[in-house]
């Protein structure tokens, strides 16, 4: 019994201090197209502070990415792709537990 307690209380205060760490946290979603209005699949997408890469990811086959968990602030999207010159976009403000909307 008590070992089935401890186990119980273990997962509770764990689980806080997950969700806890996830507040104040923001998100970057998006889609990269290229000029003709077509996905880019598999583009590379980073986030960058300065010139400092905070993340980076890739977009899907449907050009989807999705970049997180970000802290709040001002930041800048670069995009790059074989064949494709590379894009940047600067000033995306990010809000905690918001979702930020960004399009290529």
């Amino acid at each position: 019994m008590l070992r089935k307690l401890l186990f119980t209380l273990v997962l509770v205060l764990g689980s806080a201090v997950i969700a806890s760490a996830q507040v104040g946290q923001g998100t970057i979603k998006g889609t990269i197209k290229d000029d003709s209005g077509e996905p880019v699949p598999f583009a590379n997408v980073a986030l960058l502070d300065g010139s400092n890469q905070i993340l980076g990811t890739t977009t899907d086959f449907d050009g989807k990415y999705t970049l997180k968990p970000i802290q709040p602030g001002t930041y800048d999207l670069q995009v790059s792709y074989v064949g494709f010159q590379t894009r940047k976009t600067t000033g995306i403000g990010v809000s905690s537990g918001k979702i930020t909307d960004s399009v290529f």
